[in-house]
């Protein structure tokens, strides 16, 4: 058997083929087996240098993509919703820092730290202890990249999880 592309073959859609084929019998399994399979394709030269993976029931990803266009490096935000979002800065001559990442992501949305906005959002009206329990491994950042990045998520969300649980416990005392 010879080796390489199929004459005729698209290899891009023979990709997309192969992970319809099997990325459905996941989706029928549970929804969660779905997440990030229907972000938008990398583009040419464009790479992922982090993702926001959530627990959600569909297990919704958001994908930081950087591309080499000429002599800048170019940032973009996407989503399986296509959302948008604020990318600052758009791009950079130098790969970007981990502060700078992280000072992207803090602003991602609607000024809203994206390693953050879906936690509040999922906790939003349904404040308690157990929902505060359960959403503190809600979003998770994670980078190849960028490995310090997990940590510092990690970090912000016991910051907010702390606050949260000492309004809750000053809520239930004034209760008394």
């Amino acid at each position: 058997v010879e080796s390489g592309p199929l004459p005729g073959v698209d290899l891009d859609d023979l990709d997309h083929l192969l992970s319809g084929a099997v990325r459905d019998p996941f989706g029928a399994i549970h929804p969660s087996f779905m997440g990030g399979e229907y972000l938008p394709p990398l583009r040419k030269d464009e790479v992922e240098i982090a993702r926001v993976e959530l627990e959600s029931t569909t297990g919704d990803v958001t994908s930081i993509r950087a591309a080499k266009e000429g002599d800048l490096i170019t940032y973009s935000i996407v989503d399986e919703y296509d959302t948008e979002f604020d990318v600052s800065p758009a791009s950079s001559a130098e790969p970007l820092t981990l502060v700078e990442l992280v000072t992207m992501l803090d602003g991602a949305s609607e000024g809203e730290s994206l390693a953050l906005v879906y936690t509040e959002m999922n906790y939003a009206g349904n404040e308690s202890r157990g929902d505060l329990e359960s959403l503190k491994s809600f979003t998770r950042v994670e980078s190849q990249i960028y490995p310090a990045l997990a940590e510092h998520h990690r970090k912000l969300t016991e910051s907010w999880y702390r606050r949260e649980k000492k309004r809750l416990t000053g809520e239930a005392s004034a209760e008394s």
